[in-house]
Formats: structure tokens, C-alpha cells, sequence
């Protein structure tokens, strides 16, 4: 029994093969498969690399409103804890 019988779902590696015949006919398969693979990568790699700046600016964008909504709950804390300071506005 081969590792590809013992383990279902995983590739099938030359040396599992049966007979000789069968790693020949298969090399061109296993080729392709390789190239696919290959070119499916590259694929999403172009696309990341396509929406990092978009990342980054949505990235800024976010730490600058988080700093805004900061300043603004810090001012609200400050407004609960010390009333007297803001009595008049």
C-alpha cells in the first residue's frame, strides 16, 4: 500500500507510483500541476502587491481617527472626573 492509499487528499509523489510507465506518463501531468501552481501564486502575489498602498492608506487613515476619538474620550474623562473645571461652557 503506497502513502497516497494511506493518506487521502495528499499528492501523489513519483515514488508512490506503481510501475515506471505510469511515472512517465504522469511527469507531464505533474508538470503542468507544478506551473499551475506556480502561476497561481504569482497571481496572488501581484495582487497584494497591487493593494498594499490601498492597506496602507486605510491603515493611516485608521490610527488618525483612532488619535481623534482619543483626544475626545480623554476630554470626556477629564469632563466626569473634574466638573468644576468645565462648569461654565
Amino acid at each position: 500500500m503506497g502513502r497516497a492509499a494511506r493518506f487521502p487528499g495528499r499528492r501523489v509523489c513519483k515514488n508512490d507510483l506503481p510501475a515506471a510507465g505510469a511515472a512517465a506518463g504522469r511527469s507531464g501531468e505533474i508538470l503542468v500541476n507544478l506551473l499551475e501552481r506556480i502561476s497561481l501564486g504569482l497571481g496572488r502575489l501581484a495582487g497584494q502587491i497591487y493593494r498594499l498602498p490601498q492597506a496602507i492608506i486605510q491603515r493611516t487613515e485608521l490610527r488618525r481617527l483612532r488619535a481623534e476619538h482619543d483626544v475626545l474620550e480623554a476630554e470626556r474623562l477629564d469632563r466626569i472626573r473634574n466638573p468644576h473645571k468645565y462648569h461654565c461652557r
